[in-house]
């Protein structure tokens, strides 16, 4: 059997300081968003491989300072869905944010929610969104982190415990059908704050990586799963999920490595009858730059966003799309070779 042959082809957006999300709507056309060189929330509505900055639309919780957004959706008939965080002008505290409308109301305080969740936190990101969900972490900065999903309709907030563990975080949701929906993010056994795993600005893997299904009428949660980098003891997070057909995920996923780089990769998981996630491949995605790190940051397909450091330690946004097809035998290629000669 012929060998896959893997090509990734990267393009970069160099006002782009982070891209944190992307949602698949039709062929080659994507709602990709993240945060701006200038710290402003950013959505692109169209082909994110060939990026246009032409159809960015600027993104800002009203009367706020610093906007992100991490997290995109399309509900239909013009209408999106964006989750994020902001800051107030001479404030510590990070709120979330869930912002509903079409591309003209972007402007308009009526369609933006704050989100603070907990007695007392110092943060709420909001990290994802699809279906009736919204998911992400909360808590204070001297505490372990916490995890958690929303009802959008009812406000309903429910705690995400992968079982025994003491810090957890959602970062991607899919919804599958009807009230059946996909979970990613990390967890670990010890308790680890948001203020010690945040390097430049984006989270860095803190214990291991984990899928698991909710449903969203029982409020139960089944089949929890664990992941690390190549079954290696890496430490390792999922950051976002994607499912192109059934019973398969491709996930962007980040490791460290001993010398404590982070490792981008884009991974693909099968879910059988039993009731079992199974990885398949860990495709290492590297930003073609001497001296840089990279991040994977969202997936929607064959597409991985993120954002890379080059060797001065600035941030910029970038997409890798993953082309995988079969070698051709030999005999074919060296019939092919003698005809072009």
């Amino acid at each position: 059997m012929s060998d896959i042959i893997t090509n990734v082809n990267y393009n970069n957006s160099t006002m782009i300081k982070f891209w944190q999300g992307i949602r698949y709507l039709s062929d080659n056309y994507y709602i990709t968003c993240g945060t701006t060189i200038n710290e402003q929330g950013v959505v692109n509505i169209g082909s994110i491989t060939n990026y246009n900055s032409e159809n960015n639309y600027t993104v800002t919780f009203p009367n706020s300072e610093v906007t992100s957004v991490y997290g995109p959706d399309y509900v239909g008939i013009g209408v999106y869905r964006l989750v994020g965080t902001y800051r107030n002008v001479n404030e510590k505290t990070v709120y979330g944010f869930f912002f509903e409308g079409t591309l003209i109301d972007l402007s308009k305080t009526q369609n933006y929610n704050s989100i603070l969740i907990g007695n007392n936190s110092d943060y709420t990101y909001v990290h994802s969104t699809m279906g009736n969900l919204i998911g992400g972490t909360y808590g204070s900065n001297s505490a372990a982190i916490n995890a958690f999903i929303m009802k959008i309709k009812t406000g309903t907030v429910i705690n995400v415990v992968y079982p025994g563990s003491k810090s957890n975080t959602v970062y991607g949701i899919w919804h599958n059908e009807d009230d059946i929906y996909t979970l990613c993010g990390g967890y670990s056994d010890e308790e680890v704050s948001a203020l010690s795993i945040y390097k430049n600005g984006q989270p860095t893997p803190f214990g291991k990586a984990y899928l698991v299904n909710y449903n969203s009428v029982t409020n139960l949660f089944y089949n929890w799963t664990s992941f690390t980098y190549k079954n290696s003891n890496l430490l390792t997070h999922f950051e976002g999920i994607s499912s192109s057909s059934p019973c398969k995920y491709e996930i962007s996923a980040d490791a460290i490595n001993y010398n404590n780089n982070n490792i981008g990769s884009y991974v693909t998981i099968s879910f059988n009858k039993n009731g079992e996630f199974k990885a398949h491949e860990w495709i290492n995605i590297d930003y073609p730059l001497p001296l840089t790190i990279t991040s994977s940051n969202s997936v929607a397909n064959n597409i991985i966003v993120g954002a890379y450091l080059d060797s001065q330690q600035n941030s910029y946004g970038y997409s890798a799309e993953i082309n995988r097809e079969k070698e051709l035998p030999l005999l074919y290629k060296i019939i092919n070779f003698i005809n072009d000669y």
